[in-house]
């Protein structure tokens, strides 16, 4: 039986490179990045990466920013949904307006996104 090769760790490192490569045209849509999850807390993670995305303006969902854009260049250059569906442990109450599990283009990692 052949096994599959193990995906590398995000590192801190590995994040910090995603985040600064996007964070000029994500503020363009109105939104910073921020790190969570694994990556953030023990500097590495074999799971995925969990980025945050938080609007720039004002803590009013309806003066949020629109989402559809941000996912539309997320999903062009950063990585595409998983096609099984997302589970998240705190599904009946959230406080994002979107969550996905994305697949990263560069070497098929996971990344969790989570938009406020």
């Amino acid at each position: 039986m052949k096994m599959k090769p193990k995906k590398p760790a995000w590192t801190l490192d590995d994040a910090l490179q995603v985040i600064r490569a996007m964070q000029s045209t994500i503020s363009e849509f109105g939104f910073h990045v921020g790190l969570g999850g694994g990556v953030l807390n023990r500097g590495q993670s074999t799971n995925d990466l969990d980025l945050y995305f938080f609007p720039l303006k004002g803590e009013d969902v309806d003066e949020a920013p629109e989402v559809g854009p941000l996912l539309a260049w997320v999903y062009m250059h950063l990585g595409r949904p998983l096609d099984e569906p997302a589970s998240y442990d705190h599904e009946e109450y959230t406080p994002y307006r979107h969550q996905e599990k994305l697949r990263h283009f560069g070497d098929r990692r996971n990344i969790d996104i989570f938009i406020v």
